[in-house]
């Protein structure tokens, strides 16, 4: 997907009457190494709120974060810490790995639900996950979000 062209046409779309916003350089980097896991429809809804927050004006790379529905994946992230652990887990009887990822799913979903307050979009951020992916994943787990 190349993001800066479809970027270009959202704006023209939905700029509106209104001068569109230009993205510094950095931030434009920054949109170029994003993964995009919305797809197209999640750069469309970052042009939308761009187009309403900035018209005219210049975007920089934390005002651009702060409308990504997830942040970048750590370098690093994702590797297993301790292979002798997991190989005593897959050595016992009655592994399943279903259960265990549910299991840790549902750690690192309710950790990030306390940290953001209860702030599903927040706590999307947090685990790198689209606010839509996390909500199907909490209701899935059985996950209770709080009614404040």
């Amino acid at each position: 997907m190349d993001c800066m062209i479809l970027l270009e046409h959202f704006k023209e779309v939905y700029a509106t009457g209104n001068a569109p916003f230009i993205l510094d350089a950095e931030a434009g980097e920054a949109l170029k190494n994003y993964s995009f896991p919305g797809n197209v429809r999640e750069l469309r809804n970052i042009c939308i709120r761009l187009c309403a927050k900035y018209a005219g004006r210049k975007v920089g790379v934390d005002a651009l974060m702060e409308e990504l529905e997830t942040s970048f994946p750590a370098p690093g992230s994702g590797e297993i810490q301790d292979v002798e652990a997991v190989e005593r887990d897959l050595s016992s009887r009655g592994f399943r790995l279903d259960e265990t990822i549910d299991q840790w799913e549902r750690r690192y979903i309710t950790a990030a639900l306390r940290i953001s307050g209860g702030n599903l979009s927040k706590a999307a951020r947090i685990l790198g996950v689209n606010r839509t992916t996390l909500y199907s994943r909490v209701q899935r787990l059985s996950i209770q979000l709080d009614d404040n």
